[in-house]
This record gives structure tokens, sequence and C-alpha cells, in this order.
């Protein structure tokens, strides 16, 4: 009976211990610099992830970009992309709340909850909604 007894608190405080671990707070955002891959149709952009106390701050990671798109426009048309992108700074409000995350941006239109989970290293973003534009995003340890 003791084993029993035993086993059984063991494996409650193996459960409370593991749902504690996977909780993730705004240390865990602000330890790291974040790439964020964004794809649509056949572009793909790397944004660089960085969060403060209550802002996250996606910018265009420039050497990522792939600039074969642009055509005839040649260099100058990629000088002139790069310079436009340099200056897109996208500033955006969260608030964390147990496993939730609320991002909230006026510019971007945006005023949207996600659930958080951890996968390894990466922590992912996950719609609440399903009618969302974005569904996930894949935040990864930048290299």
């Amino acid at each position: 009976m003791k084993k029993i007894l035993a086993f059984t608190v063991l494996g409650l405080s193996l459960l409370a211990l593991g749902g504690c671990g996977s909780k993730i707070t705004q240390k865990d955002l602000q330890k790291n610099d974040w790439q964020t891959v964004m794809e649509e149709d056949d572009t793909q952009l790397t944004m660089k992830t960085s969060f403060t106390d209550s802002t996250m701050t996606m910018t265009p990671e420039l050497d990522e970009m792939d600039t074969e798109d642009l055509g005839d426009l040649g260099e100058l048309g990629e000088d002139f992309a790069q310079e436009l992108l340099a200056m897109m700074v996208f500033e955006i409000d969260y608030k964390i709340d147990g496993n939730k995350i609320h991002l909230e941006s006026e510019d971007l239109d945006l005023d949207d909850d996600f659930t958080m989970k951890k996968d390894g290293k990466n922590i992912i973003f996950k719609a609440s909604d399903a009618d969302e534009d974005v569904d996930e995003l894949v935040l990864e340890p930048a290299k």
C-alpha cells in the first residue's frame, strides 16, 4: 500500500512540475533575439524579432532577403528595396496571460490572441482564432 501511495505522489508531483516548467514568461521572450520566417505566396522574408517589457519589435533581415525577384530593376532597384525595408520597423504591444499572448498594433490592424508553446529552443505562437491572417509564428533563436 505504501508503494502505491508513493508512486501516486511521485506521479502527481512530476505532472505538477511538468506543467509549471512549460509556461513561457516575459523573461523567456526577452532572453534572445529571435528569427521569424514569414512566407506568403512564393516570397519568404526573415524578420528579426525582439521583446521589451511590453513591446515586440520586428524588422526585416536584409541579409536573408532574396533579391532575385526584383528582375530587371538591377542593382538600383535592389538598393532601393533594401533601403525601404531597412525603414520598416513593426512595434507590436503584447501582454502575457498564462500560456496566451495578446498582440496589438493599430498600424498593422492587429488585435489578436495567440497560444504560446515551446518546441525545443523555439517558441511557437498559434492563433487562437482560425480566421486570423497569420495562423502561426515560429520564433527561433537568432544565429
